[in-house]
């Protein structure tokens, strides 16, 4: 049942995928500029070199274990199962999401107007020519330190920065190891 499920879920989601995929590479190539679509044939072409691609490397690749630690799933092999000694892996992709860039959303979002001010040092004649126009509506800026803001606050909001680049230092940390094991493993020969 659920290997049904599954196969119909991928019947779908393969066309969502190929689009932009095949938009991508239009654009890529040539085939699409600002006012100029692909032709019929360009897009025929395209279309099925893409596909035959795809079944291609289906058919020949068996095991998709590293592509999966790189980005940080589960590996499940037929031998893994039965032995229920399935550990995720984590790569990449997972530590980026759970660690790196819930903690620079958070960084960013709470001091946006000290990274404003760094990116106007680094390049004062396009500040320059930021000041004179109006396109740009200026952020507002933080609570004053000191004033409506209790001492309580400040401390609460300095544990969350504290806490937020640990949580990105430990994120990286975690993403280079993983992926250097990873890497290691693939540069590794496997002993037959």
């Amino acid at each position: 049942m659920s290997r049904s499920l599954l196969a119909f879920s991928l019947f779908f989601t393969y066309p969502m995928q190929f689009y932009p995929t095949r938009n991508a590479i239009h654009k890529l190539v040539g085939f699409e500029k600002e006012n100029v679509r692909a032709t019929p044939m360009q897009h025929q072409i395209v279309t099925i070199g893409s596909f035959l691609a795809t079944v291609l490397i289906g058919c020949v690749v068996r095991d998709l274990g590293i592509v999966y630690e790189l980005v940080g799933g589960e590996r499940l092999t037929h031998h893994k199962i039965q032995a229920a000694t399935n550990r995720p892996y984590i790569g990449f992709c997972s530590t980026c999401l759970a660690y790196i860039l819930p903690s620079s959303f958070y960084l960013i979002s709470r001091h946006r107007n000290s990274f404003i001010r760094l990116s106007e040092q680094e390049t004062p004649a396009t500040s320059e020519a930021s000041l004179n126009t109006d396109e740009a509506p200026s952020l507002p800026s933080p609570p004053p330190r000191g004033g409506n803001v209790s001492e309580n606050e400040h401390l609460q909001s300095n544990i969350y920065d504290i806490a937020s680049v640990v949580l990105f230092v430990f994120g990286v940390i975690v993403m280079l190891s993983s992926t250097g094991t990873t890497l290691a493993k693939i540069a590794r020969p496997t002993p037959s």
